[in-house]
């Protein structure tokens, strides 16, 4: 029973706000409709999701904390005790998204060395 519910909810939603999407295209441009259909997907975002890439990831995510939303922020994401700069962090609604390095280019170039080692067979498996 919730997959139907859900599917009429996506869909009163969708006409919803394409309906909002069209009175702002007629009313004022097409850059303020797309602006609005871009907030409300943003703000719609539920889940955390990563993707990682080498050493890189990039992920979206909630934030969840007692004081209010902050509106707009942009930041840095900081990795271990020395506080080393890892990525960007842009936040608005308490939604984030940043990407970022996993580890160090040192850390990531040991990595590799130890990885071609295993598959060489010269290491412990």
């Amino acid at each position: 029973m919730k997959r139907p519910t859900r599917l009429v909810g996506w869909t009163v939603s969708g006409l919803y706000y394409g309906l909002c999407a069209a009175l702002l295209f007629l009313s004022m441009s097409l850059l303020a409709a797309i602006v609005f259909l871009l907030v409300v997907a943003w703000l719609s975002i539920d889940r955390t999701r990563f993707l990682d890439v080498g050493r890189y990831t990039a992920g979206v995510w909630r934030c969840r904390s007692p004081r209010p939303a902050p509106i707009i922020g942009l930041g840095w994401m900081l990795r271990g005790r020395d506080y080393e700069k890892a990525g960007l962090e842009f936040t608005m609604g308490g939604r984030s998204v940043a990407v970022f390095t996993l580890m160090s280019r040192r850390e990531w170039a040991e990595r590799k060395r130890s990885l071609a080692e295993r598959s060489a067979g010269g290491g412990p498996q």
